[in-house]
């Protein structure tokens, strides 16, 4: 990028698609790693370098998810989505600007389930015979999420299985233990 005078205005992003191996201490203090829907294995920073855009050293709590990358991308181009995406930009966040945020998120991978909307955060874990644990944690108070609240916060547990049923598309290619 420096040889051909390109740095100065060339986005360059840094990040990861999931959390480190399981077992390992680089996830601490995650729970959780690579192939499992706890914060160890979904969250991972990001380094942004655009020089003529984004301040050197800034740093943001920003909650995202890869489908946000092609809004963003989109916006930055000035190009028009082909259709509609559950994504939102992060450019106003890149820019320092104020920044729309999701009303949640959502994962599933294999058994699991996971719904993260502001610091409460949902995860569903089935077996095979389709018996469903269902935990719920506060991650502003419990980032290592040790603390299942899922009896102490009813009415937060079933705000979040609500998100949750909300945010699965059922699929006959795909069908899930939470189709119902």
């Amino acid at each position: 990028l420096e040889e051909l005078g390109l740095t100065r205005d060339t986005l360059v992003v840094f990040t990861s698609d999931n959390g480190g191996e399981l077992n390992v201490t680089s996830n601490a203090p995650l729970r959780g790693g690579k192939s499992q829907l706890f914060e160890g294995g979904i969250r991972v920073p990001m380094i942004v370098r655009w020089p003529a855009k984004v301040k050197s050293g800034t740093t943001s709590d920003h909650v995202s998810s890869f489908q946000d990358f092609t809004p963003t991308l989109l916006e930055i181009t000035g190009t028009a989505a082909a259709s509609e995406t559950d994504g939102i930009s992060f450019l106003p966040t890149l820019m320092g600007q104020p920044q729309p945020n999701h009303e949640f998120l959502y994962w599933e991978l294999g058994r699991q389930q996971a719904v993260r909307a502001g610091d409460w955060k949902l995860v569903r874990k089935g077996d095979a015979k389709g018996n469903i644990r269902t935990m719920l944690f506060n991650l502003a108070e419990d980032l290592g999420e040790q603390e299942d609240l899922s009896e102490q916060e009813p009415n937060q547990l079933s705000k979040m299985l609500q998100l949750a049923e909300q945010g699965r598309t059922q699929s006959p290619e795909f069908p899930s233990i939470y189709d119902s």
